[in-house]
């Protein structure tokens, strides 16, 4: 959905040129939600790894441990 500030738009063709419009009279960019989770994706990729790296830690030191007993 177009965005430009707080003001939204319809994803219709018409909606689209509407945002543009407004978005060049304010001096806002035009944003749309589809971008906002484009953004987001490799963040939660990075979480995951991330996570993942904590996993492996973990079980290291698990190991660790059973071996000094």
């Amino acid at each position: 959905m177009p965005q430009v500030g707080n003001k939204k738009f319809p994803y219709t063709a018409k909606g689209k040129a509407m945002a543009k419009k407004e978005a060049k009279k304010t001096g806002k960019k035009m944003t749309s939600a589809y971008m906002k989770y484009e953004k987001m994706e490799p963040k939660a990729e990075k979480m995951k790894e991330a996570k993942m790296g904590m996993k492996k830690t973990a079980k290291k030191a698990v190991k660790k441990m059973a071996k000094k007993k």
